[in-house]
């Protein structure tokens, strides 16, 4: 992953556990797009013309057994209001390959009915627009 920094492929977010500093939880952010086709059919009349949009691809969220509870919904907000609020790229949404796919139906499910993550037919793949995410955030732009 080292590599993929520095050749600025992504970025990596750290956040160690206050109860034991040798634990941490981290992801990866870095650019990516959806095609204009695979949003739904509402979102499609949402975004302009039917160019690909873009988007945060978040990676290396992985579950944790020790985790407290709430952390990979918290990540998932942090990973949205960074793309939000940065200054030096631009996104609609964060997209992401749950670990497993849809063969995991437990963490699938959770992306698709509990943080609102719509699956990309025929991949791996789920988005979700940043204003569902965060859309106390989003009305502040």
């Amino acid at each position: 992953m080292t590599r993929l920094v520095r050749a600025g492929y992504t970025r990596v977010f750290v956040y160690e556990n206050p109860d034991d500093r040798d634990q941490i939880w981290d992801y990866t952010l870095s650019t990516a797009e959806v095609r204009h086709m695979d949003l739904t059919g509402s979102q499609q009349r949402k975004v302009p013309g039917s160019i690909p949009v873009p988007c945060a691809r978040i990676g290396f969220l992985a579950r944790d057994d020790k985790a407290p509870a709430k952390l990979g919904a918290g990540l998932l907000v942090d990973a949205a209001r960074r793309v939000l609020r940065s200054d030096a790229m631009t996104a609609w949404g964060i997209i992401l390959e749950p670990e497993g796919g849809p063969a995991n139906a437990k963490l699938w499910g959770w992306y698709k009915d509990e943080m609102g993550f719509t699956p990309i037919a025929d991949t791996g793949s789920m988005y979700c627009p940043l204003r569902r995410l965060i859309p106390e955030d989003w009305d502040k732009r």
